[in-house]
């Protein structure tokens, strides 16, 4: 699962690459971690990402990010792969930006039972705001810390004979990276 959730991130990134011709793009990569809401055992997780402004208070975010957690009856990976729309607010002369941005996330979700039942894995779309901060110390590098709220469902398949079961998975995100001009 990891591996084809990184291919699948690497390759939306080459295509927004293609398709900018290179123009104000940035990659980076960041750690991150989750907790609150449905989070059983707050983690930490990385990924990856790519970013094409979009004029001068706007831009788009492509990026994956790996997590897991636990229940009492499995532990799971979280993989997913978002799109982020961000508006930029300059709080000095080009070097910090306060920014805010709303997403959607194709998520995977793979299971391991701790009982005695096999659970499907699962793949859900969910969406996100987030608030963050870049700090641009030096043109090719942006520092930058975010939180965000990510709301999505997924479905367990055969616990307890109860068939497929809905749960909702609500989770803070907190990421702090790096990412360089190309």
């Amino acid at each position: 699962m990891k591996v084809r959730s990184i291919c699948a991130v690497v390759v939306g990134m080459v295509i927004m690459a293609s398709v900018s011709g290179g123009a104000g793009l940035y990659l980076g990569g960041y750690g991150a971690y989750s907790f609150g809401g449905d989070v059983q055992d707050e983690s930490l997780g990385y990924g990856v990402n790519l970013g094409l402004p979009l004029g001068e208070s706007f831009g788009l975010e492509l990026s994956g990010t790996l997590l897991e957690d636990s229940s009492e009856a499995t532990d799971f990976d979280l993989g997913s792969i978002d799109l982020s729309l961000l508006y930029y607010f300059p709080l000095s002369d080009e070097s910090l930006d306060l920014y805010l941005g709303v997403g959607a996330s194709y998520n995977r979700f793979d299971f391991t039972s701790h009982i005695d039942r096999e659970i499907q894995n699962d793949d859900q779309i969910g969406f996100f705001g987030e608030l963050g901060v870049a700090v641009l110390p030096v043109k090719w590098l942006r520092i930058f810390a975010d939180v965000r709220y990510n709301v999505m469902t997924y479905e367990v398949q055969d616990v307890e004979g109860l068939g497929r079961v809905d749960q909702d998975y609500n989770f803070f995100l907190v990421r702090v990276g790096a990412e360089f001009a190309l």
